[in-house]
Formats: structure tokens, C-alpha cells, sequence
């Protein structure tokens, strides 16, 4: 039910503000399901912030963890923790309390005591800091887009 919570308010209150909240979003999806259903496109910034902190809460509420789980989402840390506006030290630290906490076997209370204030933490941090994404550079369908010559066929040395 948290796992559920937590995602339903993020996806309703921080990611689709822009397009006039995740209702006015889906809402415009069914009533012209052929156009785009947000109003800008979003930034690849955007997208990998949202995707990797709904896989951060499905860790965080996961019922049990395994350690092959750590080899995926160890990447996306430090990317999720820049979205915060935590000092670097407060980074670094729930950073080295999550590496910490997977490196204990077998796990011990106060191992998951850290690996759970940890990620609580991290998800606060987003929902005040930048949730989705620092970059605001939008593409739109109004920029102009340029044709680029297919050079695939011509070798290396003779492109300069």
C-alpha cells in the first residue's frame, strides 16, 4: 500500500505539473488519443529522473531485497541524490549508507535500519528537490530540424 501511496503522489503531484497535472494529462490522451497527450515534449533528463525514482521506491518498499537487485539501481544513485538539494557531505553519506548496507552479509538490523533511512531519505530529497530533472530545455515540434548526410558508407579517413 505504501509502494502505491508513494507513486500515486509523486505521478499526481510533482511529475506532470507541467502538462497541468497527470488528469488533465491522461484526460487529454483519451480525448485525442492520435495527438501527443503533454503539451512539451519532455526532456531525456526528465524521463530517466522519473523512471529511475519510481524504481527507487519499488526498491524501497520492496518485501524482501536481493543483492543482484544492487548491481541495477547502484548506477542510478548518484544521478537520483544530484536531484536533490542536499548538501555534498548528505549525499555522500546516504551515497556510503547504501554501499555500506548491501556489503553486510548477512544483513543485520541496523544494516537495514541504514539501508531504509537511506532510501526514505533519497525520496524525500527528490520530492523537494528536483524531481523531475534539472534540465528545462524542451524540444518542441516548432524547432527547426535539420537533414544530416548518411556518411555510413564512406570511410573513416575520408570524412576530414
Amino acid at each position: 500500500m505504501g509502494h502505491l501511496s508513494v507513486l500515486v503522489l509523486f505521478a499526481f503531484r510533482k511529475w506532470f505539473q507541467n502538462d497541468g497535472g497527470l488528469l488533465a494529462t491522461v484526460r487529454r490522451g483519451f480525448i485525442k488519443p492520435f495527438q501527443r497527450a503533454s503539451w512539451d515534449l519532455p526532456t531525456g533528463d526528465e524521463i530517466i529522473t522519473i523512471l529511475f525514482t519510481s524504481n527507487l521506491i519499488g526498491v524501497t518498499f520492496a518485501r524482501s531485497l536481493h543483492y543482484q537487485f544492487y548491481s541495477w539501481y547502484a548506477q542510478q544513485l548518484p544521478l537520483l541524490l544530484w536531484r536533490t538539494k542536499y548538501p555534498l557531505p548528505i549525499k555522500l553519506a546516504l551515497l556510503l549508507g547504501v554501499e555500506y548496507s548491501w556489503n553486510v552479509f548477512p544483513s543485520t538490523n541496523t544494516s537495514s535500519y541504514i539501508l531504509n533511512a537511506s532510501h526514505i531519505l533519497i525520496i524525500g530529497g527528490l520530492w523537494f528537490g528536483y524531481p523531475t530533472g534539472t534540465r528545462r530545455k524542451k524540444v518542441s515540434f516548432k524547432d527547426n530540424i535539420h537533414e544530416v548526410e548518411d556518411n555510413t558508407d564512406v570511410p573513416f579517413s575520408e570524412l576530414d
